[in-house]
């Protein structure tokens, strides 16, 4: 190793020196307030506390800025320099939690711990997702246009109105996820688990839900059109008024599934499951179209 690289500071090396750095002004601290006067030990003694307690949220937000840097970079084999200085350009101070309108297009976030973050209205064009843990965040109205999220972790998630048209939602993990006037038009949502999300309004035009999860998932008004949902589960889902004109529904099960007033002109429902709960159209005949009773 040479002598340049034992100089250079990694991020790991500079948390380790700003943490002595703040031990240290923390016991310069406590030795002057025990050697204050006797009628300004109690101020001191306060603000000493005070500042202990800054230390300690410092540390624990570095350690778990740490864990997502070393995951990165492990995971993409990289110089931990290299990689930090990267990493950093990629989140904008105080995100996350707080990444409300950042722009984040192209970044590479994948694996990423975004637990809670607000990313409302923010730009994740194109971004690198993949595997990144986003339960409960915000993403409100956010670009995420062609974004990677295969595998994400999206439980319960905000997403009113988020913009996820070309995006890879392969396998991913969108239980609960509120997703109501969403454009998912053209994304791919194989295999994805969203299970109970909302979706009222939401646009899945000619999306992929080859095999996805959709039990009891609320899509009243949804457009569905042209929307492969071969295989898919959608037992007990709401799909009143949905558009499901020329949607390739084959395979699918819909028992208990709720479909009055739904456009299912031209639609493929061959092979697709019902039962006595499932709910059609006025004058639709399910078994003309192909379907099959199951009791």
């Amino acid at each position: 190793m040479s002598d340049q690289d034992n100089h250079r500071v990694t991020p790991i090396r500079q948390h380790r020196t700003d943490r002595r750095g703040a031990i240290d002004d923390v016991r310069f601290s406590w030795r002057a307030a025990l050697r204050a006067p006797s009628s300004r030990k109690p101020i001191l003694a306060l603000l000493v506390v005070l500042l202990s307690i800054a230390l300690i949220l410092a540390v624990v937000s570095g350690v778990r800025f740490l864990s997502r840097l070393n995951f990165a970079c492990t995971r993409d084999n990289r110089d931990e320099t290299t990689c930090y200085a990267f990493y950093r350009q990629s989140l904008p101070a105080g995100c996350p939690p707080d990444c409300e309108g950042a722009d984040l297009s192209q970044s590479n976030l994948g694996g990423a711990d975004m637990f809670e973050a607000d990313l409302s209205r923010s730009n994740l064009m194109r971004a690198e997702l993949r595997g990144a843990t986003l339960i409960l965040a915000n993403l409100g109205e956010a670009d995420l246009r062609r974004a990677d999220l295969r595998g994400a972790r999206l439980i319960g998630a905000l997403m009113p109105r988020a913009d996820l048209r070309w995006a890879n939602l392969g396998r991913a993990d969108l239980r609960a996820a509120k997703m109501e006037g969403a454009d998912l038009s053209q994304t791919d949502l194989i295999a994805a688990d969203l299970s109970a999300a909302g979706l009222r309004a939401a646009r899945l035009t000619g999306a992929d839900l080859t095999g996805a999860n959709l039990r009891e998932v609320r899509m009243r008004e949804a457009d569905l059109s042209e929307a492969d949902l071969s295989g898919a589960s959608l037992y007990e889902a709401l799909l009143i008024h949905a558009d499901l004109s020329g949607a390739n529904l084959s395979g699918a099960d819909l028992r208990r599934a709720d479909l009055r007033e739904a456009d299912l002109s031209e639609a493929d429902l061959s092979g697709a499951w019902y039962n006595t709960s499932t709910q059609w159209p006025a004058s639709f005949d399910p078994l003309e179209a192909g379907a099959v009773f199951q009791h």
